[in-house]
């Protein structure tokens, strides 16, 4: 079965900020978080059940995708036609900052 991936637009946002952040802090690492972002993308939409189950909440079945260079992982909700990307969370970030998304 294959699922289009989508974007909420605070997780387009964080990850925006976060390349942003590693681009300023040292040429073309911006650019390196985002190939890692995007291969992490295709991976999860290849087999999203194939990555660690978070959390549920009232029915809602989170998974969590880590990436391997950066601290951050990706948050994702699969759905009937599609996968979510709720955020784009860096590991010292609040947990559940996220919750209320949808």
């Amino acid at each position: 079965m294959s699922f289009n991936l989508r974007l909420l637009e605070q997780s387009k946002a964080e990850l925006a900020d976060a390349v942003e952040w590693y681009e300023t802090r040292e040429v073309g690492l911006g650019r390196d978080l985002l190939d890692e972002v995007m291969a992490s993308f295709e991976s999860i939409e290849r087999d999203p059940t194939r990555f660690v189950l978070d959390e549920s909440y009232g029915g809602r079945i989170v998974r969590t995708c880590m990436l391997r260079r950066f601290p951050y992982r990706m948050i994702f909700e699969v759905r009937k036609d599609e996968i979510v990307v709720l955020a784009v969370a860096h590991h010292r970030r609040q947990p559940g900052f996220w919750h209320k998304r949808r």
